[in-house]
């Protein structure tokens, strides 16, 4: 998928990619988010073979990271937001994921299955969504630009 989306990038940048809800977003602007996504988890460790956990709803965000993965060379390891503790736990440590990004919405359900899978570390946590205190998925993909 993400070299598809890089072809398409380079060859027509200004067609429209993906929609949802209001918010539209071209080949050239999603490779460019896709980019900024890749950057900003290869800075909290992710690397080729790695894993990236994901507790989010479909929508851009869940495209945008695991297209980043792929460019990486590492594995989305998608969580169902209905998983409760004991199998967000499970999940996060059988997998091995080095970053967890996930949905404010799902914080509270997953801070304690953090504690008990020891993995990822708070600083491997990417929040989307106003949650003072822990890392802003917004930010960080502001910063790897």
């Amino acid at each position: 998928m993400a070299y598809g989306l890089v072809a398409n990038a380079a060859e027509r940048p200004e067609h429209l990619a993906l929609v949802r809800g209001e918010r539209r977003l071209t080949y050239g602007e999603l490779d460019a988010l896709v980019n900024r996504t890749a950057n900003a988890l290869a800075a909290r460790g992710l690397a080729s073979g790695g894993r990236v956990a994901l507790m989010l709803p479909n929508g851009v965000e869940f495209f945008a990271v695991t297209n980043a993965a792929a460019k990486l060379g590492a594995l989305a390891v998608p969580i169902n937001y209905r998983w409760r503790r004991d199998e967000l736990a499970y999940v996060l440590a059988d997998s091995g994921a080095t970053v967890l990004v996930i949905a404010a919405a799902f914080l509270a359900e997953a801070e304690p299955a953090l504690a008990t899978a020891g993995r990822p570390g708070r600083d491997g946590v990417l929040v989307i969504g106003d949650t003072p205190g822990w890392p802003s998925f917004a930010a960080a993909i502001g910063e790897a630009a």
